[in-house]
């Protein structure tokens, strides 16, 4: 158990370190635009798990190969060896095979281990760097986007990404390398079962990988359509009060049954071309295995080919064809996963709009002084709410603003909180221009209820 403990990232005397990490981690992360590089910089700090479970895949690969060679040596001898030598001989053979399975059965306990230490830490990082990302985005950024689907992204990528590093490590590499043993294995049989292998396994995954590549817009649009199911039912959720009292329940049963027709009809175009996918794929399974089945029989009959030659390929066969159904079927949930990071990293990597000045001190107040110097104001795409506007509020004044709903009470107060940055001119207290300070300070110095 001591030699496990170098793969446990999150003990007590690394907690501070780890959350002291995700700062300097969150400006590199946030400036990738890729989801392949996020997905590296969040797995880096967790690489002594992934080189473990990169251990484990390539144990299994070498296991199941030596399992089958030795089920090949056991029917042999029982077929070729006289009685006397019988005993003796296959209790050797037997003892290895057992000692294999005592190692495989092992390796996936460690792995296990290694699971309860990875994923529930790596979703916790990933979480919180996120998080960290989503507080810097501006005021107007929440405005145009829906609560429920930005946490719905942020659940999704810090979901995601372990699944995917997963997927890759356990069904890619692990089948890569269970493959090439097993054309190793078989090309000492006959040459033309490794021929026929490969060429099966070339057409399956050129062909998958291809039409995989070609339609990976089908996931993002199934992430997108049901991060904005989400998001309209938190939406409606969240101002149940405003439903009832506008007596609005059935405009937003339509208003939400939109998305959800939506998301529908892209769950099914993603379906339907997985259905035609994997119709392809079986049909390949089977040729490949009527190959196989017919080259056997004729070598057993030829007696070109021992028993234990017959069942080594066999089983290696099928223990191929098993694993990369298995990839068939993980694709689906390889791209769905993806769709998910790509969809929201799109959404959480946006610019963001109000940003602190480099080296930005903090707020000294003073006296309270508030001055807007020649401010102009707009929204996007609206009509200015503040023309060269001028004002001064003295130390200790009371100011009440009256005005009509639109005409920007609210907004004057949002300006002094730098919520949005004023167009032109400035807001300064006590001297300082608001723009130059650093926003933590500013909302610290600032009382609102």
């Amino acid at each position: 158990m001591a030699k496990m403990d170098k793969f446990s990232l999150f003990n007590d005397a690394k907690e501070e370190k780890f959350l002291l990490s995700i700062e300097s981690y969150k400006g590199k992360c946030m400036q990738s635009q890729g989801a392949l590089a996020f997905i590296k910089m969040a797995a880096r700090p967790f690489r002594l798990h992934i080189v473990g479970m990169a251990i484990i895949a390539i144990t299994w690969a070498l296991i199941l190969n030596v399992q089958a060679y030795i089920v090949k040596l056991v029917l042999n001898t029982a077929m070729n060896v006289n009685q006397i030598d019988l005993y003796y001989n296959l209790v050797w053979l037997m003892g290895l095979y057992l000692f294999s399975e005592f190692i495989y059965l092992s390796i996936f306990r460690w792995y296990d281990w290694i699971i309860i230490q990875f994923r529930p830490n790596i979703k916790k990082y990933i979480t919180l760097t996120l998080m960290n990302r989503m507080m810097d985005h501006s005021h107007s950024f929440y405005q145009r986007q829906f609560a429920g689907s930005l946490s719905t992204r942020v659940i999704d990528i810090a979901t995601s990404i372990p699944d995917i590093i997963r997927i890759v490590i356990d069904r890619l590499m692990a089948c890569s390398l269970m493959l090439l043993f097993v054309l190793y294995n078989i090309s000492q049989i006959h040459l033309k079962f490794t021929i026929a292998l490969g060429l099966w396994v070339i057409l399956f995954l050129g062909i998958s990988v291809v039409l995989v590549f070609r339609n990976q817009h089908l996931a993002y649009d199934v992430a997108d359509a049901r991060a904005s199911v989400t998001g309209a039912i938190v939406d409606i959720l969240t101002n149940m009060a405003s439903v009832r009292l506008f007596a609005a329940k059935k405009f937003e049963s339509n208003y939400l049954t939109g998305w959800v027709n939506e998301s529908v009809k892209k769950d099914q175009t993603r379906d339907w071309f997985f259905l035609k996918l994997h119709a392809f794929q079986a049909c390949s399974f089977w040729l490949f295995q009527a190959v196989c089945f017919w080259w056997l029989l004729n070598g057993l009959v030829s007696k070109t080919m021992s028993p234990g030659d017959f069942v080594l390929v066999l089983t290696l066969n099928l223990h191929i064809i098993e694993n990369f159904w298995n990839i068939a079927k993980d694709m689906r949930d390889f791209w769905e996963k993806m769709g998910n990071i790509v969809q929201g990293l799109a959404i959480i990597q946006s610019p963001i709009e109000i940003k602190d000045s480099l080296n930005a001190p903090e707020l000294v107040v003073t006296k309270g002084e508030i001055v807007f110097d020649n401010v102009l104001f707009q929204y996007h795409d609206a009509e200015s709410l503040f023309e060269h506007q001028s004002v001064m509020i003295k130390s200790g004044q009371k100011v009440g603003l009256v005005g009509y709903s639109g005409s920007g009470k609210s907004t004057f107060v949002n300006l002094i909180l730098r919520l949005f940055d004023v167009t032109q001119g400035k807001i300064t207290i006590d001297g300082q221009d608001i723009k130059e300070v650093t926003q933590d300070s500013l909302h610290e110095a600032i009382t609102m209820i």
